[in-house]
This record gives structure tokens, sequence and C-alpha cells, in this order.
């Protein structure tokens, strides 16, 4: 039996991956900084390891007898530690690649981001454009900026390495049970019947991934890609506005949108964000409006790997577990815990 070390595992991607690497039968380590997260079961195929990818000697160890690596350990916007970012999501990701090619990895998998691209004219609110793989990337904030500069020295590694395969995956939004963060907001809004605020009319096609959809591609990588770049997200999707309007007539609850005026709004989130007392990073708020959709036509082909979730479905079944758990009350990763409404709350009227 192989193995796989799944880095950041008990996170909220990572974690999935490992659901789904043990409900195959596959033997899994995690390297996780956090000690108490409890999002995974006791299993006798899982080895959890503590550590910290920036610590060399750490990583080394992990990858022992390793045959594959997903590598999800990242600082999420939410973090807003520009330091961080540069420090775990380039140079975290330069350091665990280059010891898994020490390591003599057969396969390692980089799970990448939307982020990597630049908001543009020809993605804008009401274009229809869905970016392939060879759309160009230009991000134009930190997070992106710094998962860019990973994915770049990962094109130096397949051309450096070509003895290893190389996969990037590049989601969409991930959504699924018990993801928090920013959809804390918007659940919250929504189960108390507020207004749901849009940047703009709220036209922009929009699409989103689930996170067992994501985790099927992570592991389908390593057993048939040949390698590259696949980008990820559901193929049954609609506009942002209506796919809040879906969520709303699920909820029943009386919610209703409206939009606000896309150059004020930002600006004024823009300047809360510099002050540090918004909850939203510059990546929600400067493409929130914008058409990001992806063409997903490479992966169905090359990895045999199919979207089972729609937007409606995925955002549903998140909402009624919020309803049923609410926040998480413990340790949990960024993308599992609630956020500070900060000056935000003027909105929850």
């Amino acid at each position: 039996m192989k193995t796989h070390l799944v880095t950041g595992g008990k996170g909220y991607v990572g974690s999935s991956i490992v659901k789904e690497l043990l409900a195959q039968g596959q033997r899994v380590r995690v390297l996780d900084v956090d000690r108490d997260n409890l999002s995974l079961p006791s299993h006798p195929n899982l080895e959890i390891v503590h550590g910290h990818i920036l610590d060399r000697d750490c990583v080394r160890a992990s990858l022992t007898d390793v045959h594959f690596v997903h590598h999800c350990a990242a600082m999420v916007p939410l973090a807003r530690n520009l330091k961080l970012f540069t420090e775990v999501n380039f140079h975290g990701t330069k350091l665990v690649s280059d010891e898994s090619v020490r390591a003599g990895v057969q396969h390692f998998v980089q799970l990448s981001s939307s982020a990597v691209f630049q908001s543009t004219d020809t993605n804008n609110e009401t274009g229809s454009n869905s970016f392939d793989e060879s759309h160009p990337t230009s991000a134009f904030e930190p997070y992106g900026i710094s998962k860019k500069l990973a994915e770049d020295y990962l094109f130096k590694q397949m051309q450096t390495h070509p003895q290893m395969k190389w996969t990037i995956l590049r989601p969409r939004t991930v959504v699924g049970p018990g993801r928090m963060g920013i959809l804390q907001l918007l659940f919250s809004w929504i189960n108390k019947g507020r207004p749901v605020f849009l940047i703009g009319s709220g036209a922009n096609p929009f699409q989103l991934i689930h996170s067992q959809d994501l985790a099927r591609a992570s592991v389908l990588s390593c057993q048939n890609s040949p390698g590259g770049v696949f980008h990820l997200g559901t193929d049954r999707f609609g506009t942002l506005r209506e796919t809040l309007l879906e969520l709303s007539q699920h909820a029943q609850t009386g919610s209703r949108l409206i939009s606000l005026p896309r150059a004020p709004t930002q600006f004024a989130l823009g300047t809360l964000d510099r002050l540090g007392v918004s909850p939203l990073s510059a990546w929600h708020y400067s493409s929130l409006h914008r058409n990001w959709s992806f063409n997903i036509s490479k992966a169905q082909r090359e990895l045999g790997w199919q979207p089972q979730f729609s937007n409606a479905e995925m955002l549903a079944k998140a909402y009624d577990w919020y309803l049923q758990y609410g926040i998480p009350k413990g340790p949990a990763s960024l993308h599992q815990s609630g956020v500070d409404w900060k000056w935000l709350s003027f909105l929850k009227w």
C-alpha cells in the first residue's frame, strides 16, 4: 500500500482529502501545525505528525516512504498577514516541493487558487468568459500573489525534475458542510431574514466547488493525471444573484437581495480593510462582482473527474449544517471558524 502525505491535513480542504483517501483504503500521513483540531477521525491507516511546513527537518521526516503529496497547507485571505502569505504559501511550497524531490515522491499535487488571476475588463460583471488553463495568471492582491509565486516555482520544478509528476489544481471558491469564514456572514443574514448585500448587480456568472468534489479531484490526480494544471468548479451554476436567490428560497426566511453601487462600496470596504476593521479581505471585495468561472473540460477529460454538486446544492447543504451545528466553538481552521463582524455590524439590522 502506498502512502499519501497531506500537508495542512487538519484544515478544511486538507481534511476532506484525508477522508476521501481513507474511504478508498489508502494509507495517509498528515503534517499539520495544529495540535488541537479534531476534524479528523481515528483510523488505523491515518498517522498525524505535528509540525510546520517551514521546518525542513520535520518536512523531511514526514516524507519518509511517501509516494504522493497533496500540498494543502496555506495561509488563506482571512489571515491578513502579508509576511505569512509569502512565508507559508511561497516559501513553504518551495521547501515541501524541494524535499519531495529529495525523497523520490512519485506525484506532487498543489492546491492552488483562482486568486492567481487578475480581475480585468475582459473578466467583468456581465462578461461570459470562462477561464481555461491557458489564461495568463496575474494576481492583484497579497494572497493571490503568494499563490502565484508558488505556482511559478512549481512550473520550474516540472522542467527541472521531469521524473516526477506535478499537478496544480485551481479550484473555485470551496463550499460544503462546516465551511464558515465569510459564509458565516451570509448564513447569519439569511437565517435572520435580513437583507443580503451585493456589490453591483450580481449579474456576473459565479461558480463554486464542493469540498468533496475538490477532494476527489486531488485523489484522481494521483491515480490518473499525467500532470499539469487543472481548473475545477461545478458545471451547474448561474449568476451570483441567481445563486443567492436560490439559497434564500431554500431558507424561506424572507431574506432579500439589495444591490449596492460597486465603486463606492468597494472604496468603503477597501478603507475599512486598510484600517483593519473589516472581515472582508481585498480578494473578497475586489472579486465578488466579477465573472469567476472556469472551463473544467480538461479535468473532466484527463482526470475522469465530474463534479457532483451544483451551486444551489452545495450552498443549501452548507447552510443546513450551519443551522444544525452553528459556528465551531473549539479550535478550527480559518475556513471553519467564524469571523469578527467588526464594523460590518451596522449591516445587521
